[in-house]
C-alpha cells in the first residue's frame, strides 16, 4: 500500500503577470496564484515511491502505453470497497504539491487563480472573428463588454464561460455531422473530443499542425478564439511554470527551437501553437457529455512532463469524477473549476463514474515526447541520423540517450523550488 501524507498550507497570495513575446509565444510568470519565491504557501502530498522506479523506453523520451485497458469506469464506491486506496477531499482551491521519496515534485492540484484573472493577448482575434461564421455558434466567442475596463474577471465566470463553449461545440459538431449521434468508446473513454495544436509521431517525418475536417477545424477555431478557454489555458501554463520551472523552460526553450526552424522552412512555416498565453504546444479538448476516463496512460507524452487538466461540468464532485492514481493508490475529488496537474505518461490514470444525468467536460494541454526529441536532435529524425551518419549513429544516440535519461531533474525538488524558479525564469528574461 501507498504511503501518503498530506501537509496542508497556511495560505495563499497572489503577484502579477507579464508577458514576453518569444517566437510567437508568451511565457506567463507563473506563480500569479501562489508569492514566489517562496514555497511555504504550498501544501504537499509525500507518497512513498520514487520517480526513477518508473518505466522507459529507449532514450526515456516516451513510455510504453497500457497494454490492456478497460472500458469500466469504477465508481467511488467500488474502489473504497477494495479498501486499499486512500481518498484525499479536496476542496479544488487550496495547490498541494505531489512529492516522490526524493523530495522531488512530480504533481500539482493546483486549484484556481487566487485574484480575478486578466484578458491576454489574443492572437489577433478580430481579423479571425471577420472569417469566422459563428452565427449558429451562440456563446463560442466570449463577450467582455460587461463596462469592466480592466479586463479582470472572477474565476467562476471564466469556468461557465469555458463550460458553455465546450457543450455548444459538442451540440453543434453532432447538429452538423461532424460528431455522430453518440460518442463511441475510445482508448481514454466513452466521449467526444478535438484535438488541436502541434504533433509528432505515428510515422511523421517532421512536426505539423493536427490535420481535421473542414467542420472540426471550425469548431476548434471557435474554441481557440474564445477568451475564456484561453484563460484556462494560460492558467495551466504559469500552474506548470509555478512548479516545474525546469519543465517550463524545457518546453519554452525546444519549441523556441521548433519555431525558429519552422521559420527558415517554408513547409514549416505554417506551425502554430493553440494559444499565444500557453508554453503547451497541443491540446484536447473533452466535450462530453460524460468526460470520465478510464484507466491508461498517455505514453506519447513526454516523460519529463506535466499535463495539465482542468475540469468542468454539472456534477457533484464528492460521488464521482475523481482523479485517480492508479499508482499511488490514491483517489482525489476534483471539483468543477479546479486544474491539476500530473505526468500523464508515468501515471497510471483515470476518473470515476459520474450519476446519471450529470454532465462533466475537461481541457489537458500536453507536449509529444517524439516533439522534443525531434528538436533535440537536430529537428531531424532518428531514421535520418542514422542514414546521414551511419558510422557515429550509435556514439550519437548513446550520447543523447545519457543526458535525456537524467530527465528526472527537470523535477525540482521541493527545497529548491524557489532556487529553480528563479533562475529559469531569470534566464526566460522575466
Amino acid at each position: 500500500m501507498s504511503c501518503l501524507h498530506f501537509k496542508a498550507a497556511p495560505g495563499r497570495t497572489n503577484s502579477g503577470l507579464r508577458f514576453q513575446d518569444h517566437r510567437g509565444i508568451y511565457h506567463a510568470n507563473p506563480g500569479r496564484f501562489l508569492s514566489p519565491p517562496t514555497v511555504e504557501p504550498l501544501g504537499t502530498i509525500q507518497t512513498s515511491f520514487n520517480l526513477n522506479d518508473l518505466p522507459k523506453r529507449t532514450g526515456g523520451w516516451t513510455v510504453p502505453d497500457v497494454s490492456t485497458v478497460s472500458q469500466v469506469v469504477p465508481t467511488l464506491h467500488d474502489l473504497q470497497k477494495e479498501g486499499n486506496y486512500r481518498l484525499f477531499k479536496w476542496d479544488g482551491i487550496t495547490p498541494y504539491a505531489l512529492l516522490d521519496t526524493d523530495a522531488r515534485i512530480f504533481g500539482l492540484l493546483a486549484g484556481e487563480p487566487a485574484a480575478p484573472t486578466p484578458q491576454h493577448p489574443s492572437n489577433d482575434l478580430d481579423s479571425h472573428m471577420d472569417s469566422l461564421d459563428t452565427s449558429d455558434m451562440p456563446g463560442l466567442i466570449s463577450d467582455d463588454s460587461d463596462g469592466d475596463d480592466s479586463g479582470l474577471r472572477p474565476w467562476a465566470d471564466v469556468v461557465t464561460g469555458f463550460e458553455h463553449a465546450l457543450k455548444a461545440v459538442r451540440l453543434i459538431g453532432q447538429a452538423s455531422g461532424a460528431f455522430p449521434p453518440v460518442a463511441g468508446p475510445h482508448r481514454r473513454g466513452n466521449y467526444f473530443t478535438l484535438t488541436s495544436g502541434i504533433s509528432f509521431g505515428g510515422g511523421q517525418t517532421e512536426p505539423q499542425n493536427l490535420v481535421h475536417t473542414r467542420e472540426e477545424q471550425r469548431l476548434i477555431d471557435s474554441l481557440l478564439l474564445n477568451d475564456n478557454v484561453e484563460r484556462v489555458a494560460a492558467f495551466q501554463s504559469e500552474s506548470l511554470g509555478y512548479i516545474a520551472p525546469r519543465i517550463y523552460e524545457d518546453i519554452a526553450v525546444h519549441i523556441a527551437k521548433l519555431m525558429l526552424a519552422a521559420g527558415s522552412d517554408e513547409k514549416r512555416d505554417q506551425l502554430r501553437s493553440n494559444f499565444s498565453s500557453s508554453v503547451y504546444p497541443a491540446g484536447t479538448f473533452n466535450l462530453g457529455p460524460e468526460t470520465v476516463t478510464v484507466l491508461h496512460n498517455d505514453g506519447k507524452n513526454s516523460r519529463y512532463n506535466l499535463c495539465a487538466v482542468t475540469v468542468a461540468g454539472h456534477f457533484d464532485s464528492k460521488r464521482g469524477g475523481h482523479l485517480i492514481l492508479y499508482d499511488l493508490k490514491l483517489i482525489v475529488e476534483f471539483p468543477r473549476g479546479s486544474t491539476i496537474l500530473l505526468p500523464s505518461a508515468l501515471l497510471r490514470h483515470g476518473n470515476t463514474a459520474i450519476q446519471p444525468g450529470e454532465e462533466r467536460v475537461s481541457f489537458t494541454q500536453y507536449c509529444a515526447g517524439g516533439l522534443l526529441r525531434w528538436v533535440s536532435h537536430g529537428c531531424v529524425t532518428d531514421v535520418s541520423i542514422k542514414e546521414s551518419h551511419p558510422d557515429t549513429w550509435c556514439t550519437k544516440m548513446r550520447a543523447m540517450n545519457v543526458s535525456r535519461g537524467q530527465g528526472f531533474n527537470f523535477f525540482s525538488k521541493f527545497h529548491e523550488l524557489a532556487r529553480d524558479r528563479k533562475a529559469v525564469f531569470h534566464n526566460l528574461g522575466l
